[in-house]
């Protein structure tokens, strides 16, 4: 399903829009409330003051995306694309690892106990 142009004042409440096609769309004021945006392309978009409420996001694509002062409380952001293009969301405290995870990774930072590279100790 393909959802481009401008929405405006719309919430979108308990619907299907896995793979949904948002790439390049713009909106205000748009509400996603237990909406299943599964694997869905948000490329490049820009939507202000937008909520997804128990959304599942899990492989989304939000690379190069504008969501300023978006709130994705509840919402499944598991194997997000693009994490590190989200700036000035609100997430809750539940999301706070798994949105890491996927922003580490778009940053390249990886985690590692071991002091040196090679994984020994130097003198």
């Amino acid at each position: 399903m393909i959802l481009r142009g401008q929405l405006r004042d719309v919430c979108l409440d308990e619907v299907r829009l896995d793979h949904v096609n948002l790439r390049r769309s713009t909106g205000e004021r748009v509400v996603f409330d237990h909406v299943n945006l599964e694997g869905g392309d948000l490329h490049a978009a820009h939507f202000m003051t937008t909520c997804f409420f128990d959304c599942n996001l899990i492989g989304a694509d939000v690379s190069e995306s504008k969501l300023p002062g978006a709130r994705f409380h509840g919402s499944d952001l598991l194997e997000l694309k693009g994490g590190e293009y989200l700036r000035d969301i609100v997430i809750d405290s539940a999301q706070v690892l798994p949105l890491a995870h996927r922003v580490f990774a778009g940053l390249n930072i990886r985690v590692d106990d071991e002091r040196e590279a090679n994984g020994t100790e130097q003198a």
